[in-house]
């Protein structure tokens, strides 16, 4: 490999082997790299952690992104002391719930799980906005990025709450009763919010992936081979935003080079979502422009709050049946105001 790697290629090396804690040159042969490419290496393992989307336990030794404070709960501390008499040696303690697999995750108590809506972070947490405000305190439940599960910003989610503790801001308060922080797990997805997303589809030496405009989807996502270009070229039934120059048709004959959609503005449809370890996988079903081409911008606010922009068949059928020209008839039956000055507000 002659050029520096990309976030989602090193990300991919981590999640591999989760629990493992790498050094630069470990990664570097892993990379395929160069001995002379560590430091652009260790500049984007500086990014990637500065989002935390990996940890560094110390000096040059990264991690896949554990919250510190989960990670201790997780593993358990290291037992102090001689074991007690009888036993065999020290406590061996189970795997992560991030990393355990279906058959072996503990079945959660059902007092404490709530659902609510996800609040994403482009950091890589979250927090739970509760359906109802849970007993002892009004604040959401926070989800640090190693109990995100497979959840997106906006998915209404079934969320155990881990634990409870004092919020470092109630020794300010005056209030009789401090509230508490309540952090919590994602179980699973109950209805998803996020079905496509809209960002900048990118080049990469291992995979194409599409960046998203939406920063609180902290992934990149995936683009497998083939599936780059939309099966169709372009739906004629637009509401608004179909003004884009992004939005002319290829010739029929001309071939489809994936080069051409470098730095393109894209919406993505997603056919896997993000669980530990694996990155978000999608398929290309439009492709908008560039960014500064003329009425791009509009086509991505329509397609980042998934605002309806298609008519129905019913209507489009209505609209061709309309003759295209007002009958003399029409007209004697409206009042003619074009004399008149209007003002208008644009």
């Amino acid at each position: 490999m002659s050029t520096t790697p990309t976030h989602a290629e090193v990300l991919e090396v981590f999640r591999k082997q989760p629990e493992k804690t790498f050094r630069i040159r470990e990664l570097v042969r892993a990379l395929g790299l160069r001995s002379s490419q560590a430091r652009e290496l260790k500049a984007v393992l500086r990014e990637l952690s500065k989002t935390r989307k990996i940890w560094e336990s110390k000096k040059s030794h990264f991690t896949l992104s554990i919250e510190p404070q989960i990670r201790r709960e997780a593993y358990g501390r290291k037992p102090r002391g001689r074991p007690a008499q009888g036993s065999r040696g020290p406590v061996r303690h189970a795997r992560p719930p991030e990393l355990r697999a279906p058959s072996e995750a503990p079945k959660p108590a059902t007092s404490n799980i709530v659902t609510g809506r996800l609040v994403g972070h482009r950091d890589g947490y979250g927090f739970v906005v509760p359906d109802r405000p849970l007993e002892g305190t009004d604040q959401d439940i926070f989800i640090p990025p190693g109990a995100m599960g497979p959840a997106l910003h906006g998915d209404r989610v079934e969320v155990q709450v881990v634990r409870s503790r004092p919020d470092w801001r109630a020794r300010f308060s005056r209030a009789e009763k401090p509230s508490s922080r309540v952090e919590g797990r994602i179980l699973r997805v109950v209805e998803r919010a996020q079905k496509t997303v809209v960002g900048e589809f990118r080049i990469g030496t291992r995979a194409n992936y599409v960046v998203p405009f939406d920063r609180r989807i902290p992934h990149e996502i995936l683009i497998p081979s083939g599936l780059e270009w939309p099966r169709e070229e372009r739906a004629r039934h637009r509401q608004f935003g179909g003004e884009s120059e992004g939005k002319r048709k290829r010739r029929a004959r001309q071939k489809a080079d994936v080069r051409e959609l470098a730095g393109m503005v894209v919406d993505v449809e997603l056919t896997e979502f993000p669980r530990p370890g694996v990155q978000p996988r999608g398929r290309v079903i439009e492709v908008l422009g560039r960014r500064d081409e003329f009425g791009v911008d509009v086509e991505i606010v329509i397609r980042k709050h998934h605002l309806p922009h298609r008519f129905p068949e019913e209507a489009l059928a209505e609209a061709e049946d309309k003759p295209q020209y007002k009958t003399e008839a029409e007209h004697r039956s409206r009042s003619d105001n074009r004399p008149l000055p209007i003002t208008t507000n644009d």
